[in-house]
């Protein structure tokens, strides 16, 4: 049987029956190791339990605020793995640790050179303008600031279809009115043929 154990310091990896405050056992959630979970590290409750199980698959690090552990200033440093490849690391933070460069807009760890990415701004890294990941507020603030500028360019287009549909429909009423008065011309034209005709016919019986 395992041993019981209160929640600072159970560990269910070492078999213990885990407590909560009041001393009834089990109650307390399993962490996700995010797919990473093993015989060696069955629940991650820890940053560093969840940045362990990620070492031991030898995978590529997430980045902090992919892992709910490691928000909020709980995470621990990260360390670089300098047996991944830049291309391998799925996160800011995991990116730079290793020495590699973050593109900002395709979201991919290349290596610190010159043009790896799309222009210095675009470049996170020794060899670009911005030197370090950005911060969540940073990223929000961005986000928002594109959802307004992508809302002011679809009300832009939708102006601009407005007033294509207003050209449309005030060139085809002039069209109309074109048409009109040729019609209306030709057919004066054809009334005064007319009349010539028969005044003609008039003085031909006369004679």
């Amino acid at each position: 049987l395992g041993v019981s154990a209160s929640s600072e310091t159970c560990d269910k990896s070492r078999g213990e029956t885990c407590e909560d405050s009041q001393g009834r056992s089990d109650l307390l959630a399993c962490g996700s190791c995010y797919g990473a979970e093993s015989a060696e590290i069955p629940c991650c409750q820890t940053c560093k339990d969840v940045q362990e199980a990620y070492r031991l698959k030898s995978w590529a690090w997430p980045g902090n605020g992919a892992v709910a552990q490691c928000r909020n200033g709980a995470a621990q440093t990260i360390q670089a793995d300098p047996n991944l490849p830049c291309g391998a690391h799925r996160g800011c933070d995991s990116c730079l640790a290793s020495n590699c460069a973050w593109c900002i807009g395709s979201r991919r760890c290349v290596e610190d050179k010159a043009w790896m990415c799309a222009g210095e701004n675009d470049h996170i890294g020794n060899a670009g303008v911005v030197k370090s990941c950005p911060h969540r507020d940073e990223i929000s603030k961005k986000r928002e600031a594109r959802r307004r500028e992508e809302l002011l360019a679809m009300e832009e287009r939708q102006a601009a279809s407005r007033l294509e549909k207003e050209n449309l429909q005030e060139a085809k009423h002039r069209a109309e009115q074109r048409l009109a008065e040729r019609q209306q011309s030709e057919l004066e034209r054809l009334r005064g043929q007319n009349v010539d005709e028969d005044k003609k016919e008039a003085v031909d019986e006369e004679e």
